[in-house]
């Protein structure tokens, strides 16, 4: 059964709100604040428009042209944020790209994330591809985790970079503190403080590099190698599980997931309390040692929950930023990258980890009661 998502107003409004929800409790308290005080809910923000208040935007393409004077809470395919935002960045994305001005700070995740503007605070980045550009400039400290990453900026602090490949050639205030499998710092890199390293490959430092501090190598680099390549591999399995999923199963997510678009909150109580109840139950029921074969069956019912949550709760995020698309891989695709991209994040990832389990397990157990018939024990 294919429901009816019109992009009036009001269900814009609905759907942009909820995802900001999701986004404002895996990034910070902050976005909770900004929610109280939010005045406008829309994807595009044209050159000469100036917002008073926190903008949320969740959408296939997401503009910010104009003024936002508050944070930016977005979640979408294309995200394009080339005016002035007084205030934070928070936003999952495919494709990212911020060459406007942020007074704040920026936490995002994305396939492939640009930094080509000003960042007055900090910034925490999860990518696939990171371009920090010539003309990008983080006044304070950089937390990144990427597959490819490219700085050509300058950063006002602290750099901490982990992943793969790095190529260095811009400005860093103090230390670059790296963990990846290659690292170079090209003409015109200067590190105005140390360099400390972890990797299987030594540092390849060009003649026209300056480095203020000692450049130290860390010990076991390839246990460190081994766990980002660990993590790597995790992530894909991920990944194509929930593709495999909606490739067999797409009209049951798309109804699963239709269960958190419909009603978030009892959505999420309900997975709150099976995740605090169901270990007590199952415990008493196994302390009474007649009823350990139905604790072992709860236990592995509970696995196999744990396991769809988060392909549920991926495709649930995914409908809420491609709200106009009809295909469900697509949908299980643009979800399942986004959210797999913020687990990346130190600390953010943990708790998105923990509110799509939530979500997901949530919908699973509300779909499993509207699906369970009331036993007839008349036998023919």
């Amino acid at each position: 059964m294919q429901y009816n998502r019109s992009m009036n107003m009001v269900s814009i409004s609905r759907k942009s709100l909820v995802v900001a929800v999701l986004l404002a409790s895996i990034i910070g308290v902050t976005g909770w604040g900004a929610v109280a005080k939010t005045q406008a809910v829309t994807n595009k923000v044209e050159k000469h428009r100036t917002i008073e208040g926190s903008l949320y935007s969740a959408g296939e393409q997401i503009v910010v042209d104009g003024t936002v004077n508050g944070d930016v809470h977005c979640a979408g395919q294309d995200v394009m944020i080339a005016g002035t935002v007084n205030g934070d960045v928070l936003c999952v994305a495919q494709t990212l790209t911020v060459k406007g001005k942020v007074t704040g700070s920026v936490r995002a995740a994305a396939q492939d994330l640009t930094i080509d503007g000003q960042i007055g605070h900090g910034a925490t980045l999860a990518a696939e591809t990171l371009d920090i550009t010539k003309r990008a400039s983080i006044k304070q400290d950089m937390t990144a985790f990427a597959s490819n990453s490219k700085i050509a900026g300058t950063i006002g602090r602290d750099g901490v970079i982990s992943g793969g490949a790095s190529t260095l050639t811009g400005t860093v205030g103090r230390n670059i503190t790296y963990n990846g499998s290659d690292l170079k710092l090209g003409d015109g890199a200067q590190v105005k403080g140390a360099v400390r390293y972890e990797s299987n490959k030594s540092i390849q430092i060009a003649d026209k590099a300056a480095i203020a501090g000692n450049v130290t190598r860390e010990k076991n680099q390839k246990a460190s190698g081994f766990s980002a390549v660990l993590l790597l591999i995790i992530l894909g399995a991920c990944y194509i599980f929930a593709l495999l999923l909606v490739l067999v199963w797409p009209q049951a997510l798309h109804a699963t997931s239709d269960i958190a678009v419909r009603s978030l909150g009892k959505t999420m109580l309900t997975g709150i309390a099976a995740a605090f109840a169901a270990p007590f139950a199952i415990a008493l029921i196994a302390a009474t040692l007649i009823g350990i074969p139905l604790a072992i069956f709860l236990s592995l019912a509970g696995t196999v929950i744990m396991m769809l949550s988060g392909p549920v709760a991926a495709y649930y995020l995914g409908s809420m930023i491609m709200s106009r698309s009809k295909n469900a891989v697509a949908i299980m695709a643009v979800g399942a990258g986004v959210l797999l991209a913020v687990y990346c994040i130190p600390v953010v990832g943990m708790i998105a980890a923990v509110i799509a389990y939530f979500i997901g397990s949530g919908a699973l157990l509300i779909a499993l009661k509207r699906k369970t018939e009331k036993p007839d024990y008349r036998v023919v």
